[in-house]
């Protein structure tokens, strides 16, 4: 009897550890207190915590999203529904997104990932993980469409990218398309710090070309600041131009565009 009781020992303790099963994180309701984001804390006199969770959460959401994508000429208002769990440890896992359109789905999801938490939901006492749903809206009549490959039609000549000398009108718009075109497939690149953390989107980038045909301002928006950091990298590799031209004197004149970073799978 007493080496079957050594033989049963042996063969439990050789069995290979299985951890505890997790803790799933509790709804809403179930928590004692709400969790805060970091600069978007409620008042402590809230009476309805949820409500002033999801409002301080639309607009970190608000203040975060960019979106300025082709769907623009759509006219359609997007929604993404959204489910994520903020753990005992403030930060944002499992975040799922539900969107018919995909570039609104992969910008949602960056911004729901970059959500700054200061402190965690409770229940008695003691930090616990929280799932929580919400749905996000685009109101298309309160946006603009933010980017065009056109120069303002009231200028002589547009910039001529260089290459495109003794064009028409036409043909020089068109050229300097292709020119700038060209020039973001030559020097693209994908952060290796954005493949490896899945951002992908659009940047929408505008210069402003003075009236030596120089770059001297240039602004981008973007899902991310890696992909917009290094987006800014093409511009500042962009040639000098030959100015515009309105009334026979060299101008300044702005042009946006986009910039995307697609990942293969996602």
């Amino acid at each position: 009897m007493m080496r079957f009781k050594h033989y049963l020992l042996l063969l439990v303790t050789s069995l290979p550890f299985m951890p505890c099963a997790q803790q799933e994180a509790y709804s809403f309701k179930e928590v004692d207190e709400f969790p805060e984001i970091e600069g978007y804390a409620c008042d402590s006199s809230t009476v309805d915590p949820k409500s002033c969770f999801e409002e301080k959460l639309a607009a970190f959401y608000d203040n975060t999203f960019e979106y300025s994508y082709d769907q623009y000429e759509d006219n359609e208002d997007l929604i993404a529904y959204t489910q994520f769990v903020i753990t005992r440890k403030g930060k944002i896992k499992q975040v799922k997104v539900r969107s018919q359109n995909e570039d609104f789905k992969i910008v949602t999801t960056n911004v729901l990932n970059r959500i700054p938490i200061s402190s965690p939901a409770t229940k008695g006492g003691e930090p616990v993980d929280m799932i929580f749903t919400m749905p996000f809206y685009y109101k298309f009549e309160n946006r603009i469409k933010t980017y065009s490959y056109e120069f303002s039609k009231d200028l002589d000549t547009i910039p001529v990218f260089p290459g495109c000398e003794g064009k028409n009108d036409a043909e020089n718009r068109e050229c300097f398309k292709e020119k700038l075109q060209n020039h973001i497939r030559k020097h693209f690149y994908y952060p290796k710090e954005a493949q490896r953390k899945k951002i992908q989107g659009t940047v929408i980038v505008t210069i402003r070309i003075g009236t030596t045909g120089s770059v001297t301002n240039y602004e981008t928006a973007g899902p991310d600041p890696v992909l917009s950091h290094e987006t800014l990298s093409i511009i500042k590799k962009l040639p000098t131009f030959k100015p515009a031209i309105k009334n026979g004197k060299a101008v300044e004149t702005s042009i946006s565009f986009p910039v995307t970073y697609r990942l293969t799978t996602y």
